[in-house]
Parts: structure tokens; sequence; C-alpha cells
């Protein structure tokens, strides 16, 4: 594959700690900063600083941030707007101090959903009143892993999953959708050999990806929202990301500095890449350039820190790549600021998610 001569990068950082964050699909010039302390969070354009915050969140279109914070013994959660104006708080609500599964999921239009317990949930609406309640435990005697919560765009298709099951020396995961209303759950799948690594919901919400987990070997679904298979794909080797393309047409994943694109309805293989330096921490296609759009990086889970980070494009069609490195060090919170890529151009890219915003462009 040969060597492209150009990538343009262009990093744009408010200060050390700060994190940008683009509406989704908007060319904005006025982006939500946040800078994410140990203790506080602090909004750079209002100067409004919660301390001592549990939990902060993302919505699914990327235009609001909720925060879980302590508030005159009790807890509140506050909804701000992009680029950082306040618009509901929620006051006097009661969790457990030491409670380690604490977690707000702010949705599209000012709607909540708080975790507490390890697998109970409160949606509260627009005016901060609580409307449903749910509970995703499992009832296992050997005890479960905390559940999660994952979206579509619109927030609209809400699923919750037990990670982990523990039954009898050997782990299981579940599956369930959640009415957006009443908080009603349906389970649509349920697997008794193996835990669950992550789910991954399409844009439109009606597939989910689901990386399931044995030992080291790794095994994808491609579902409806009934469970019902549409493909599935088995690798000898552990997997550490999959991501749906912009118009959910293809699957990416990731293996180490290997990048596998698949179509999800054909199930064949539409292209793959192999990205040299480190593993590559995110990747995903973009089918209207034919390429894939690789970060590789020493990524260290523990601190959220990337550093030695590089960019890539390869451009299957022409068999071409495009790679720069960045100097600078990054912090990444994947399960609350997932990375997105809007398309600008013709191989022209602005990347969300990390602590500095990016825009790349290849010269082929």
């Amino acid at each position: 594959m040969a060597m492209a001569q150009t990538l343009h990068l262009r990093a744009i950082s408010a200060g050390s700690g700060y994190y940008y964050m683009n509406k989704q699909g908007t060319n904005t010039n006025a982006p939500f900063v946040a800078a994410i302390q140990k203790n506080a969070i602090i909004l750079k354009s209002t100067a409004v600083q919660l301390n001592n915050y549990k939990s902060f969140g993302i919505s699914p279109d990327k235009a609001m941030m909720g925060v879980l914070h302590q508030d005159s013994g009790n807890y509140a959660t506050t909804l701000f707007e992009e680029p950082g104006k306040k618009l509901i708080q929620n006051k006097g609500l009661s969790f457990g101090s030491n409670d380690p599964s604490l977690k707000v999921y702010p949705l599209n239009n000012g709607r909540i959903i708080v975790r507490s317990n390890i697998a109970h949930f409160d949606i509260y609406n627009p005016e901060g009143a609580l409307k449903a309640s749910f509970s995703n435990g499992s009832g296992s005697l050997q005890g479960e892993s905390i559940s999660r919560l994952v979206t579509d765009y619109s927030g609209e298709t809400i699923i919750v999953y037990n990670p982990k099951i523990n039954k009898k020396g050997h782990k299981e995961s579940r599956i369930q959708r959640v009415d957006p209303v009443s908080g009603h759950t349906t389970m649509i799948y349920y697997n008794s050999s193996e835990s669950i690594k992550d789910i991954q919901v399409s844009h439109d919400g009606q597939f989910l990806a689901v990386l399931f987990e044995n030992h080291k070997k790794s095994h994808v679904v491609i579902m409806d929202l009934f469970g019902n298979k549409i493909h599935s794909f088995h690798f000898d080797n552990a997997l550490t990301h999959i991501a749906f393309s912009n118009n959910d047409r293809y699957i990416t994943m990731v293996q180490g500095n290997s990048v596998t694109v698949y179509h999800i309805l054909s199930g064949k293989k539409a292209g793959a890449a192999y990205l040299r330096g480190y593993d590559v921490t995110y990747a995903n296609y973009i089918p209207a350039d034919h390429a894939i759009l690789g970060i590789g990086s020493n990524y260290n889970k523990g601190s959220d820190k990337l550093n030695k980070v590089e960019f890539s494009v390869v451009d299957l069609k022409r068999r071409k790549i495009a790679s720069r490195t960045y100097s600078g060090n990054l912090t990444w919170y994947p399960e609350t600021f997932p990375v997105s890529i809007d398309r600008l151009g013709r191989d022209h890219y602005r990347i969300n998610g990390f602590s500095s915003l990016f825009r790349i462009k290849a010269d082929f």
C-alpha cells in the first residue's frame, strides 16, 4: 500500500484538562467546553463550577451534559446545554454515599436516567420529575457486574445489559430493551457461556452489535431489537473495539493493529488495514470515501490518558495511506465521551471525543 504525502492535522485545545464537545453533525464554532477535574467540573464559557460530582455524561446528540453531584447532604442532577447554559437542576435525590454504581445518562431533549445500586435505573422527564423506574438485576446468588446502558442517536432505543452474571462457576450475560416512557423491560438476548465486553447501537436504533468474550476469544453478533441474529463473527483473539459506520451499513472491528470492516446485511468483508505503531485505540469506516480512519496510541485505561498518538486515513479503493503523529497528551473517557467522526468533505473529518478537537484532511 502506497504512502500518501500529506495528512493535515489541526488540534484545537482550550487548555490542560478541558474537554471539547460539538453537537453531532454541526459545524458550530462555539463548542461545549468543560474542565474535568478530580473533584470538580468547570464550564469554560460560564465559569460555573460543580464540586463533589459523582458522575457526568453526554446526551446521544452531544448537545447536553448531565452531572450528578452532591448538594446539601443529598444529590442533585444538573443539565447543561451547549455551550454551557444551565437548563435544569433536580435536587433532593437520595442515594447511598458509597454506591460505586452511581451514573447519570442524559438523553436528548432534557430527559435523564440515573443508575444506582448496581442495577436500578430511574427515568426523569425534562422538568426533573421521576417518571419511571426499573431494575436490571439478574437475581443470581453468585453476583453480577454493574449493569450498563446504551442508546441510539435519538435516545429512543434504550438498551440495558448485564455484562457478566456469575452462575455456578461460569459467566453468563443478558440484554434487555427498555420502553423510554414506561421503563418496561423486555429481554431480547441471553448468553449462557460468554460475558459482554461492549454493545454498540446503530445510529437509527434498528440494530445492535454485541461484542462477547470468553477467555481470550471474541464473538460479535449483529442482531435486531428483538434479538434475531443477522450475522455472527468469531475471532481467536480478543477484539478491543467495534463501531457502526455513520450510514449503519458497515461494522468496523479492531484487533490490535488490525482493522477489518464488514457489510452488516451480507456479512462479507468490505476492507481491512494494518496500522503500524501502537495498537489502534479507535477506528471507523467512512463509506463515502471508501476509507478507514484509525487512531493508534499508547492508551492507559487506568488513567484515561493517551500519548504517542497517530492518526491515519486509509483509502481502500486507491490503496493509499496517510498518517500523522500528534505530540501532545490526550484524555479520554470512552464510556462518557464516545468518539464520533463528522465528515466535512472529501477525506476531511472532524473528530470529537478527546480532550482536544481534531480536524484532519488527507491529500491522496
